[in-house]
């Protein structure tokens, strides 16, 4: 987006990311294969790197790992719970 806006090219001025820190293997609890998981270091490096360098853009990230309570401060955080008596039940409800 950024390299789009800085070179006067079309971009509809959001970047929509679906599990970009959750990887299959992570799921895959009952494999012996070599564990692909991302570390949560690397995971909250990744929010906070965008929380600082993407202030000017619409990132929406979908993500089954919370941020730390100091990056939820940083970003406009909202948790989505699949009930709706319980925060927001989804991105696109009813």
């Amino acid at each position: 987006m950024e390299y789009c806006y800085d070179n006067r090219f079309c971009h509809p001025g959001i970047v929509i990311l679906d599990t970009p820190l959750t990887t299959f293997r992570e799921k895959d609890a009952d494999t012996d294969e070599k564990d692909e998981s991302v570390g949560k270091d690397i995971k909250m490096a990744v929010y906070d790197n965008l929380a600082t360098t993407c202030k000017d853009y619409q990132v929406i990230i979908f993500e089954n790992e919370e941020p730390t309570k100091d990056l939820k401060n940083k970003i406009n955080y909202i948790h989505f719970t699949g009930n709706d008596n319980v925060d927001r039940q989804g991105f696109i409800t009813d």
